[in-house]
């Protein structure tokens, strides 16, 4: 398991794995792999490792913020005191754990921060905060520092029927409008 289960681009992803033996734990390593090669992790059951307390079974280990978009794969392995290795899940390396990386402010999750985002964030101003209320920014509550985070990753087109002319045409809507008036005045053009 993997909280939070949507990171974002500077959040740790801490994964946990309940691992149990007729004879003693030797090791426990996280294997993951964001791209660049796979890169291994030792997991601990210390009570230090987002793995709840020490000595109960749960092994814990993070894998590091990556940017938004990274596709990030992972499984653990297990070896006894006997030298018995088991991977979860049970057919990696060939099949493994996996997350994209969320890009921040992406609050329904569709890849883009766009007005839908936005109507999230809105309809939560002022709330004591949970990351899908639009408390982005972990502090608690919802507010202009949400918002500015959210406006700084826009992705999304504008709002339906909000197009923006290109200029070429601005000045073309300005010469016919300029030609109507003249006409409505008797001027010559």
């Amino acid at each position: 398991m993997h909280t939070p289960t949507g990171p974002g681009g500077a959040t740790d992803v801490w994964v946990t794995a309940a691992v149990t033996d007729d004879s003693a734990v030797a090791t426990v390593t996280l294997t993951y792999d964001a791209g660049s090669g796979r890169q291994d992790a030792p997991m601990f059951d210390d009570g230090a490792h987002g793995d709840g307390a020490a000595g109960d079974g749960l092994y814990g280990a993070a894998i590091p913020a990556m940017p938004a978009g990274t596709v990030v794969d992972y499984y653990i392995t297990a070896v006894d005191a006997t030298g018995g290795a088991t991977t979860d899940p049970v057919p990696a390396p060939r099949a493994m754990y996996s997350y994209t990386v969320a890009l921040p402010a992406d609050l329904i999750g569709d890849g883009t921060i766009d007005d839908d985002d936005l109507s999230v964030l809105l309809a939560n101003w002022r709330a004591a905060g949970h990351p899908s209320g639009g408390d982005v920014t972990g502090d608690g509550i919802t507010d202009d520092d949400d918002l500015s985070v959210l406006l700084g990753n826009w992705t999304g087109a504008p709002p339906a029927g909000a197009a923006v002319p290109e200029p070429a045409t601005l000045s073309l809507l300005a010469l016919g409008g300029l030609a109507v008036m003249r006409r409505r005045r008797g001027c010559p053009i």
